[in-house]
């Protein structure tokens, strides 16, 4: 996945191995950056591609991101794989694109869309034969929940995953409180270990999204990671990151993509439609101040002295 991880958790000292093992099962399936990935092979295929059933994780990150594809109005859209990669972001040579052909763009646009992907009998057929698939927006924090799952397992009741900080907790820490988990500043002038946000867990996961470290700038244009499936362009709108907390982590890490997509207005009204969804937006004012916005529920996380 291209980053790190690290546990805590109280229970069997011997988990290494099994955890290294099911990180290793996952990207096998959904790596873009290993040839042999199933998801590798979707992307590499031409016109259809059998779904090995026994593939759990990519059925499972598939599944979910129909799902959230559909909540978002087609905003987390695994499918812009195309646009990313062209773009500079993806699992290409990352360079910025000082010429931009709105042709090939209007191209690849073709073949973005979950909703062209037909699937029937376990068989994906793509809309375009150049079609492909990303999983970068929800698959670590698929990885959290299953390391979480496997933790139960082994009997494990109070621990914290994290991958690529995107987090799950359960129980509480050894001190007996809920887990604290801090959020970064979503500033490129910010260091790594600048926090702006508190937030208290157990039982939840927690992901954050931000265009503020992944980015470049041509022409005096800034352009982020987050591409915009609609318009297959980087999104280029008021959000400076999102942090979203729900029972999933999988679930948190694709809203806060979807959200960072959409924009403060839509994400804003979207969230309070969602069950079990809570978020915060970064967003700044006119002076360059950054501001918190935060969901009708997220309150109830944030640490005492950050309320």
């Amino acid at each position: 996945m291209g980053t790190t991880y690290s546990i805590i958790y109280q229970g069997r000292d011997d988990i290494k191995g099994d955890v290294d093992l099911l990180l290793k099962d996952i990207n096998s399936e959904v790596s873009t950056y290993i040839t042999s990935a199933t998801i590798s092979q979707y992307n590499e295929s031409e016109i259809a591609f059998a779904i090995d059933t026994g593939k759990q994780h990519f059925v499972k990150n598939w599944n979910a991101s129909k799902i959230v594809f559909k909540e978002t109005e087609g905003f987390f859209d695994p499918s812009v794989m195309p646009l990313i990669n062209y773009w500079g972001f993806g699992y290409t040579e990352k360079k910025a694109r000082s010429e931009i052909d709105s042709t090939a763009v209007e191209e690849m646009i073709k073949g973005v869309g979950l909703d062209k992907i037909i699937e029937s009998e376990s068989i994906l057929y793509k809309p375009i034969p150049s079609a492909q698939l990303d999983f970068s927006a929800i698959a670590k924090g698929y990885a959290v929940d299953a390391l979480a799952e496997s933790l139960e397992e082994m009997g494990c009741k109070n621990y914290l995953v994290e991958v690529g900080r995107e987090v799950y907790a359960k129980g509480l820490n050894v001190s007996g409180q809920k887990w604290k988990v801090g959020i970064s500043t979503p500033s490129s002038e910010a260091a790594i270990d600048d926090i702006s946000l508190v937030v208290e867990l157990t039982d939840s996961g927690v992901a954050s999204s931000g265009n503020y470290r992944n980015f470049y700038i041509v022409g005096g244009k800034k352009y982020g990671h987050t591409i915009d499936p609609h318009t297959g362009y980087p999104s280029l709108n008021d959000l400076l990151g999102t942090t979203v907390i729900s029972k999933s982590c999988m679930r948190s890490d694709a809203y806060a993509t979807a959200f960072l997509a959409m924009g403060l207005e839509r994400a804003s009204i979207l969230v309070e439609e969602l069950d079990e969804v809570e978020a915060c937006f970064f967003y700044s004012n006119q002076e360059g101040t950054i501001i918190k916005k935060y969901s009708n529920g997220f309150i109830q996380y944030v640490a005492g002295s950050e309320k």
